[in-house]
């Protein structure tokens, strides 16, 4: 598999690991009516995830993982944030053979307080990696959202970052417990417009006490990989550790 494409993998995985990691500074109170969520980021917290992801690109059966560390850099007066994401620990498995993935400079992402992206910094800030960005986000409710309902978000499409327009829906299924830690359940999906539309289809085990995600999985379908050349199908999981 060419460097470029393995280059490409980790910068992708630092976006969504950057976008759940999102999750981990929402603040969530229990309402008679539902689940409120408040945006509490603080600069300085850390959160490690564990992902994970069997991909099928050209032709090519290939497994990725890693350790993503995000740290909140910056706090802003107007609701947004920074988060700097370091990719470590990354291996590339195909037909069995394991290589290392050589280490790439550290990310950082700029998000409004409902979790869309509106800066970056990195290594590749072209159309694919804004892309990304939008299918693995997280967008929070304006409202309550009690389990069993739902909430969406919508996004116009963006000329200057060549961007499609897409939507997101979420759904609240249950409360549950995972490795004895209080958990909200949540299933979303956020998918582009076009011909060549790409998915992100994800579950979500969401801590009770600070919001951030104890585990997801999830599939991609016809996401834009940078670098690839063309688009990627995968399944992902992601752990948090500590």
């Amino acid at each position: 598999m060419p460097v470029e494409i393995v280059k490409s993998m980790k910068t992708s995985f630092k976006t969504i690991g950057s976008a759940l990691a999102l999750l981990s500074i929402l603040a969530v109170a229990v309402a008679v009516d539902g689940f409120t969520f408040k945006r509490a980021p603080k600069e300085g917290e850390v959160i490690k995830y564990r992902i994970k992801a069997d991909i099928a690109l050209a032709g090519i059966e290939a497994t990725f993982s890693g350790l993503n560390e995000e740290k909140v850099t910056k706090v802003e007066e107007n609701g947004n944030y920074t988060v700097e994401t370091k990719a470590t620990e990354t291996k590339l498995s195909v037909a069995g053979q394991e290589q290392d993935v050589p280490d790439q400079p550290a990310t950082r992402s700029t998000y409004n307080p409902r979790g869309l992206l509106v800066a970056y910094q990195g290594a590749d800030s072209g159309s694919g990696t804004w892309r990304m960005a939008n299918l693995s986000g997280f967008y929070a409710p304006e409202a309550p959202v009690a389990v069993g309902a739902g909430w969406t978000f919508e996004q116009a499409a963006d000329e200057k970052k060549e961007t499609p327009a897409f939507k997101a829906t979420f759904k609240v299924l249950a409360e549950e417990k995972v490795n004895n830690v209080d958990v909200v359940k949540v299933e979303g999906k956020v998918e582009e417009t076009g011909s060549d539309a790409a998915s992100i289809t994800s579950i979500f085990w969401l801590d009770k006490k600070d919001w951030s995600p104890v585990k997801a999985e999830g599939d991609w379908k016809n996401v834009p990989l940078p670098g690839a050349p063309g688009p990627v199908n995968a399944k992902y999981t992601l752990v948090r550790e500590g």
